[in-house]
């Protein structure tokens, strides 16, 4: 599952579309929970983009 919604990530121009292609492909999860994780996915992921950059800029 994690696969296929990676892979629908990735197909998507803009997390408005993402968010249209979850609720398509599973229109019948609940949507509270998977709101939330993804609002913690995405801030995780945020976080270690700007630790990266740090990195990166400290070298």
């Amino acid at each position: 599952m994690l696969d296929q919604i990676e892979a629908m990530f990735e197909a998507a121009s803009s997390f408005e579309e993402f968010r249209e292609i979850l609720l398509n492909a599973y229109s019948d999860l609940d949507t509270s929970g998977l709101s939330a994780t993804l609002t913690d996915a995405i801030t995780a992921a945020a976080a270690g983009g700007r630790a990266a950059a740090e990195d990166e800029a400290g070298d």
